[in-house]
């Protein structure tokens, strides 16, 4: 990589913290709870599951805290995907003055919403490796396969959320579409209810088709001490992931600068 290409990395990166910082300081203007809110939520949506847990069959009513880091790990993972994916869908409105004033990069852009994201995330992510160490006795492989197929859910809502962004700009009825069906991806992703051990075959067709379960399954199975359901799928949505990250900013450069004229009219 050449010097210009160095510093202009390095200038992108710059900018899009300091927009995903931007982001940050008006939440906290606007409520003081933005700073706990984050952690505050997965915790209450945790403690009423594992009340209810009986309802879910599977095993989860047999031991409480077990079945709490497994809804925890879930719900934190899937929050930040879906999180992230309607924050790069609503991007160019945020910031479509300083896009159309060629101010900010498709590539900040994506990079600055996913920052952002990924400050909600640490805190919860810390509590879920907490929990696994001291719940589930994870050893160390398990932890970094949480941290970073952890990673790997944000940014591939993120990427979705990119590829969807000029669709959604234009669209406003696809975010109320997408809405629903990413809240139907909850069931197939098993966010909350724990795989049956040996699940069927077309059960384990609908759990591959889903992006965020694979990545998420992938993140918590380790800990948990279980099996991947359907590790070829993993490596696939993962590969989509990491490609789709390389080619967002060249596709964004194309598409993007039409969508924020068109807004403009």
């Amino acid at each position: 990589m050449s010097t210009g290409s160095m510093e202009g990395a390095g200038r992108a990166l710059s900018v899009a913290w300091m927009l995903a910082l931007r982001e940050w300081r008006a939440l906290l203007r606007q409520s003081r709870m933005a700073a706990v809110w984050p952690l505050v939520q997965p915790l209450a949506y945790t403690a009423l599951l594992v009340a209810l847990r009986p309802m879910f069959g599977m095993g989860a009513a047999g031991d409480p805290l077990r079945f709490g880091v497994f809804v925890f790990i879930g719900f934190i993972l899937w929050q930040s995907w879906f999180e992230v994916m309607r924050a790069e869908m609503d991007a160019i409105r945020r910031n479509k003055g300083l896009m159309s004033r060629g101010e900010l990069g498709v590539g900040t852009l994506v990079l600055s919403t996913a920052l952002a994201a990924a400050i909600q995330l640490v805190p919860r992510l810390l509590v879920g490796l907490a929990a696994a160490v001291f719940v589930l006795g994870a050893d160390l492989p398990a932890l970094l396969m949480l941290v970073g197929f952890g990673i790997a859910t944000l940014v591939n809502g993120a990427v979705i959320g990119a590829l969807l962004q000029p669709f959604s700009t234009l669209s406003p009825d696809l975010g109320k579409t997408i809405q629903s069906f990413a809240l139907a991806l909850i069931i197939t992703g098993m966010v909350f209810i724990p795989p049956p051990e040996d699940p069927g075959t077309v059960m384990k067709a609908a759990f591959a088709l889903n992006p965020m379960g694979m990545l998420l399954n992938a993140a918590r199975a380790p800990a948990m001490g279980v099996p991947l359901l359907a590790p070829a799928a993993t490596g696939f949505w993962l590969v989509f992931t990491l490609v789709g990250a390389a080619l967002v900013p060249a596709l964004g450069r194309r598409v993007l600068p039409i969508v924020v004229e068109r807004l403009g009219n």
